[in-house]
């Protein structure tokens, strides 16, 4: 589990420690620790200036941390009945996660406690495994192990298309920095195809089988 900013700080999560390793000297810090052996982080991501880094848990708590003064800032957040499997920032202040309770939550990080939570996405039928914000800041992509793609308005409770095109767990997202509305799913071991889709008109405009699972995207 791991995510690299703009600062050049990756974080990497190895059970129940969160590492920083700099990019610039290499140098690498322990940031923290799970106070039990039996509670491990399950993903982590930084916000968009990388200034704070969020991290998700196997109790499905979350917290954010400020790195720069190795220090916990909140963790009043409304948990998550099982635990997170991914997180995705929207600029600074949004962040959504999704669990194995099948939900996603979108936290408002400017709200203290449980009332950060502004927006509940609910879809999926089992874990939510995968998420990615548009670079336009409205839509959120989600992946599930029910093999399904949903796009999600952050204005809208309800999902603006469903998919079910992947055979297997979809986990890995990315959209488009050079195309308004094109989005990139892939699917696993069952599935080994990468979808592009246009969300303007919610159309899957060209397939590629790979041969193998999909676990990552990214667009240069």
């Amino acid at each position: 589990l791991i995510d690299w900013p703009k600062t050049n700080v990756l974080g990497v999560a190895l059970r129940g420690s969160i590492y920083l390793w700099s990019g610039s000297n290499g140098a690498v810090t322990k940031l923290c620790q799970t106070s039990s052996e039996y509670e491990i982080y399950t993903g982590l991501a930084w916000d968009k200036r990388g200034d704070h880094l969020a991290m998700a848990l196997s109790d499905g708590k979350t917290e954010l941390w400020d790195p720069c003064k190795i220090k916990m800032i909140r963790n009043d957040f409304e948990p998550h009945m099982e635990r997170i499997g991914c997180l995705a920032f929207e600029g600074t202040n949004i962040l959504a996660t999704g669990s194995r309770d099948s939900n996603i939550i979108v936290r408002d990080l400017r709200i203290k406690g449980a009332a950060s939570s502004v927006m509940k996405f609910r879809g999926h039928k089992q874990e939510v495994c995968g998420l990615k914000w548009s670079p336009n800041h409205m839509q959120l992509a989600s992946g599930g192990n029910d093999n399904k793609l949903f796009i999600w308005n952050i204005k809208k409770s309800e999902p603006e298309a469903k998919f079910s095109e992947h055979k297997a767990a979809v986990k890995a997202l990315t959209w488009s920095p050079h195309q308004n509305g094109l989005l990139l799913s892939g699917g696993g071991s069952n599935d080994k195809t990468i979808h592009v889709w246009n969300t303007l008109t919610m159309k899957n405009i060209k397939s590629v089988y790979t041969g193998s699972q999909v676990c990552n995207l990214l667009f240069s």
